[in-house]
């Protein structure tokens, strides 16, 4: 049965952070891992200085953790090099919230010139559900 996680992407505010690049994602479960999602929406810019995107991932139920991500670019487009500042994955169903930090370049010309990491879990965070009285 598909499940679906909310996946969070902030990219840094410094001087050319976004990227015109593809984005795609694994996610690392305790379970099973997902495929190679590619994290995109149709008739926006995604992965621009500053912003936080939303996206989808749709998948079988990973686990009751998710452990780690693999998040890569293909290097395409004008400007490909990317300020990841950091993931967060939120499994709806549960109410978990992993957090995975980044604050690196994935760029052929910055940092360790990589394009793709795997980031571990940071922390994760369960959601209160409040009571109504």
């Amino acid at each position: 049965m598909a499940k679906k996680y909310d996946v969070k992407v902030l990219t840094g505010n410094r001087a050319k952070a976004g990227t015109d690049a593809n984005v795609y994602l694994i996610l690392f479960g305790t379970k099973r891992n997902s495929s190679e999602s590619q994290l995109t929406r149709k008739f926006v810019n995604n992965f621009e200085q500053g912003n936080q995107d939303h996206f989808e991932v749709e998948t079988a139920d990973l686990g009751a953790r998710i452990e780690k991500i693999r998040i890569r670019h293909d290097n395409s487009g004008v400007a490909p090099g990317w300020f990841l500042q950091e993931v967060r994955v939120t499994d709806e169903e549960r109410h978990i919230t992993f957090w995975f930090p980044c604050d690196r370049w994935l760029a052929t010309g910055e940092g360790d010139g990589k394009t793709s990491v795997d980031l571990p879990l940071d922390r994760f965070e369960e959601e209160k559900e409040e009571k109504k009285g």
